[in-house]
């Protein structure tokens, strides 16, 4: 196989610089135009994150949600802390195995990810009516290429 010209690495380069300067834009969008009042508790973007992550995946345990967030154990720990005292997130020991303890979303969390969720979807509604319908299955099919 031959090896790339420099202006192939150029242009890999520039194309990357490219995507992440576009996905950084499109990322800002959804959170600069966050509405006030969205979250009844002071949240944090990395708590946030958090509580969608958990919003999707359901209950864990702290060494998942940890991989999940990609963070140290001891900042998912600590995350976990500040969120239960809010009250978003419950834990609980495993009955079967009392070291185990597993962190769900509480109730008042489970209705704070179905604000952000039903934000998100606005976002995206905006955002896709830019572009048409075959663009934006085009434009989700490439996504889903890229997170498989």
């Amino acid at each position: 196989m031959p090896r790339p010209s420099q202006q192939q690495l150029a242009e890999k380069e520039d194309l990357s610089r490219a995507f992440v300067d576009s996905l950084d834009a499109l990322i800002g969008r959804f959170i600069v135009n966050s509405p006030r009042g969205l979250h009844p508790v002071d949240v944090s973007p990395q708590e946030s994150r958090s509580l969608i992550w958990l919003g999707r995946n359901h209950s864990c345990v702290m060494s998942e949600f940890a991989r999940g967030l990609a963070v140290p154990l001891s900042t998912a720990t600590h995350m976990v802390d500040r969120l239960v005292e809010k009250g978003l997130l419950v834990r609980k020991r495993s009955k079967q195995d009392r070291r185990i303890v597993m962190i769900s979303l509480s109730r008042l969390g489970k209705r704070l990810d179905q604000r952000f969720y039903e934000h998100r979807l606005t976002r995206s509604r905006k955002l896709l009516g830019a572009l048409g319908t075959v663009d934006q299955k085009h434009l989700i099919r490439l996504m889903r290429k890229l997170v498989v």
